[in-house]
């Protein structure tokens, strides 16, 4: 018998050889194996990353900025990458336990699928969290949904991708320098889009001086500040102690404060629209984080630049920029774009995971926390202002200030690198809340400094008595009341209740007051129309504050207020000394009305709801409510206009084709 060993090909064939043992041919082929599955994990997580930066260029926020593809295709690509490395080290072992490499066609199906499918769930886990359920976890029927749809996506894509790569010139994708070249020139391609557009969208000039337009020479021009975050109670004009804002208790003392104002919402940009609009959410439809201010309502800068003013903003908030069409009417819409990681951009910021990279950055950071990374401090906003005026203080003009200080993160003043965030917990431990409380005092102090510079400059240069100065809140924020904190106390004092003042060009000694009767922040856009001579649109629900309180009826001395989640999120009604709450039910057993008497109880601690003795006042509000629902919610019924036929003919040509009245298309 002989004892000559078996040919190598046949002992390679009869067992398995470790990685360690195989020949320069064999090393080759594993390491093929390995590659092979990073190419396609860099394609599926691109293709998500593409997917996101899509939707949200065309179906979410509008912000015209291309660069988030470019952003996309890179972040998601390195994330595909080390989610590819895990197929990557199977066709490894896979090779070196058979001695061959596996299928090339699936293996990069099957990393695709792989990082596309982790990559996918994230983001619309996270995507469909905020903009449809505020924030709080995915129902358990829509991740069935999400996972029965991938999984149908995976099958289709499995048969016809795989063969396509193994049957046809798509084979190219196999060979690292065939995808390497295709995600090049995909890149590179958005990348000179994002150039292209950038250079299409930027304004070469700004809008030019206008001269002050006739029957306007006795009107005043109009400033208003409106600082997000910011509670009442946490300024000195409203009892906080310690004189922590003596600009704007100064100013009190020139004008007209409102003691008890009351916003339409408990998020930023529905309060702004409010603000702006003269209307509650449910109104004006700027509800979810995804939506934009509708064309068809009308704001405040339209109405007085129709009636000659010249119109500008000035913002440092993400949740106003004209993606969001905040900037209807207005003639200039400055956005301070805060300083992102990596030179992020307003589109590139919205991905899921630049938001996350963006926590890790911080993190990382030895720098410490700054407010460039989440806003502009305030001291930038008042600069901008005054180019601004610089520019249009020559005519009549009406600016809109918004400061993001108040709003957390709190950092500690002068700056020293501390700073109080919900992206380092996601509410402060017992232990940590003087200080919460300390660090939101320091900034509210700093934001009345700026207040004071931009005072300051208006009076040095004679604007401070030919202007009307209105300073509001769009909210305010929660301090630990009933255990909440940030944006998520119901809707408690802290988080609805603002401060106004209204200090008139004059100053008129006989016109200074405070005024203890609840007003709301829409009414403010009828007061300003007022000051400017101008009229009041006839879809705005706010009445104007200079005139006799008295005279209003019921329903227009208790404010609307609508909280997170709308449409469909939690309701309530509020007058001088009732807060009637409604909300979505979570569950069977769940109450989903509240009733709180806040002239014995400001602190909302006893539920009313089911007591014997308030039933009348649960009844009463409850009507109320739906009265309130009917007449704020739904379309207006504008009166019809009657033309005869030459006159219709006339909006025809004109291009009026729905038109009004008793005129119909020919």
């Amino acid at each position: 018998m002989s004892t000559d060993p078996p040919p190598d090909h046949l002992a390679t064939r009869a067992r398995p050889v470790p990685v360690d043992g195989l020949d320069q041919r064999q090393r080759q082929a594993a390491s093929a194996a390995g590659v092979v599955p990073l190419l396609g994990a860099l394609c599926g997580g691109s293709f998500v990353g593409f997917g996101e930066s899509m939707y949200i260029l065309f179906s979410g926020p509008q912000t015209g900025d291309y660069s988030g593809i470019a952003y996309a295709l890179l972040l998601y690509g390195f994330l595909g990458l080390v989610l590819g490395l895990l197929g990557s080290a199977a066709a490894v072992a896979v090779a070196a336990l058979t001695g061959r490499p596996p299928d090339p066609s699936r293996s990069w199906t099957g990393s695709f699928l792989l990082a596309a499918g982790v990559l996918s769930l994230w983001v619309l886990g996270e995507g469909l969290s905020h903009d449809r359920f505020g924030g709080g976890a995915l129902p358990p029927l829509w991740w069935a949904g999400l996972l029965a749809g991938f999984g149908a996506f995976s099958v289709v894509f499995w048969l016809f991708v795989r063969n396509a790569l193994a049957k046809t010139f798509f084979g190219f994708l196999l060979e690292p320098p065939g995808t390497l070249r295709l995600w090049v020139s995909v890149l590179a391609v958005w990348v000179l889009i994002a150039l292209a557009m950038k250079l299409w969208n930027e304004d070469a000039a700004e809008l030019s001086p206008r001269p002050v337009a006739p029957g306007l020479e006795d009107r005043s021009n109009i400033l208003l500040v409106v600082a997000e975050g910011l509670r009442a109670d946490a300024l000195g004009a409203y009892g906080a102690p310690g004189d922590p804002t003596p600009v704007f208790d100064r100013l009190t003392r020139e004008g007209i404060l409102y003691e008890s104002a009351i916003t339409q919402a408990s998020r930023p940009r529905p309060a702004v629209a409010s603000l702006l609009t003269s209307s509650v959410p449910c109104y004006h439809r700027c509800q979810l984080p995804s939506d934009r201010l509708p064309e068809d309502v009308t704001t405040l800068a339209e109405a007085l630049a129709e009636h000659g003013y010249t119109t500008g903003g000035v913002v440092t908030s993400l949740d106003l920029t004209a993606s969001f069409n905040m900037q209807q009417g207005f003639d200039t819409w400055q956005f301070l774009r805060p300083q992102w990681p990596v030179r992020g951009t307003e589109a590139s910021v919205r991905l899921v995971g630049y938001g996350q990279l963006r926590k890790v950055l911080g993190m990382l950071s030895s720098r410490g926390q700054r407010p460039e990374r989440y806003y502009r401090p305030g001291r930038e906003v008042a600069a901008a202002g005054t180019r601004w005026l610089q520019r249009h203080g020559a005519g009549r003009w009406f600016l809109m200030l918004h400061f993001m200080d108040p709003h957390e993160p709190w950092f500690q003043r002068p700056l020293t690198g501390r700073a109080f965030a919900r992206d380092d917990r996601r509410e402060p431990s017992p232990e940590d809340i003087s200080e919460a409380k300390q660090l939101y005092s320091g900034e509210v102090r700093y934001w009345d400094r700026q207040l004071g510079a931009l005072v300051d400059w208006l009076e040095q240069r004679g604007l401070l008595d030919t202007t009307t100065l209105v300073v509001t809140g769009t909210r305010g924020t929660s301090l630990g009341e009933h255990g909440r904190w940030w944006d998520e106390g119901g809707m408690s004092d802290g988080l609805v209740r603002v401060p106004l003042l209204v200090r008139p060009a004059d100053a008129d000694p006989s016109r200074r007051r405070r005024v203890t009767d609840l007003v709301r922040l829409m009414d403010v856009a009828p007061t300003l129309t007022e000051v400017a001579g101008a009229s009041v649109p006839p879809t705005w629900q706010g009445i104007s504050l200079l005139r006799e309180y008295e005279l209003r009826d019921a329903d227009d001395r208790v404010a609307w207020i609508e909280g997170p989640g709308s449409p469909g999120g939690t309701v309530a009604l509020r007058d001088r000394d009732w807060l009637y709450t409604r909300s979505p039910a979570r569950s069977e057993r769940a109450s989903t009305e509240g009733l709180y008497f806040h002239r014995t109880d400001p602190e909302e601690a006893s539920n009313l709801v089911g007591e014997e003795t308030a039933q009348w006042a649960l009844d009463a509000r409850r009507n109320q409510l739906e009265r309130l629902r009917g007449r704020y919610c739904a379309e207006p019924e504008l009166p019809q206009v009657e033309f005869d036929q030459q006159e219709c003919e006339a909006l025809r040509r004109l291009g009026y084709l729905k038109a009004t009245g008793n005129c119909s298309p020919p």
